[in-house]
């Protein structure tokens, strides 16, 4: 489970980056507070974020769910109940944490202490503002993802034999 959280971290965590950069970009802002709107700029945008923000949470079906279950059960099965309760707690505080950057970035309508909708139009539309490429890294990330969620047996199996030959270098 480990080497597929791996990859799922990379691809994850990337897509997060990049939409961090992208946020940034069009708000000018670093400051959460001040964040809104940007579900209205770009709905796609904020349905990529809100994939990436899911799977690194571990919830079901997306792409963090399947190493953490694997994770999980390896703990029980080695006697580790204290460490699957712990690595549960921290999917759910994940969960939360993310849930907020999420209403706080898109779904409310300006900053804070804003009446909602009124300074979202200070966003500078995020196709108009990002560079394609910047965006297509971004598509394929969430795309990758969503992939790794849906369909876990193209990397599992990968990762299994990768595993295998960690633990067995000689053959």
């Amino acid at each position: 489970g480990t080497l597929f959280y791996a990859v799922h971290s990379m691809v994850v965590m990337a897509g997060l980056y990049l939409a961090a950069g992208i946020i940034v970009r069009t708000s000018g802002e670093h400051d959460m507070r001040k964040l809104g709107g940007h579900y209205s700029a770009s709905p796609l945008f904020a349905a990529g974020f809100l994939v990436l923000a899911l799977a690194v949470s571990g919830l079901p079906p997306f792409s963090g769910f399947w190493p953490k279950l694997m994770i999980v059960r390896g703990a029980i099965a080695g006697g580790a109940e204290w460490l699957a309760a712990a690595i549960l707690l921290t999917g759910l505080l994940t969960s939360i944490t993310i849930v907020r950057v999420w209403a706080f970035a898109f779904w409310r309508g300006g900053p804070e202490g804003a009446r909602d909708g009124a300074e979202s139009w200070k966003l500078t539309p995020i196709a108009e503002n990002a560079a394609l490429p910047i965006h297509a890294s971004f598509a394929l990330l969430v795309v990758a993802s969503l992939w790794l969620g849906l369909f876990p047996e193209t990397l599992a199996s990968a990762v299994s034999d990768a595993a295998r030959g960690l633990a067995n270098p000689d053959g």
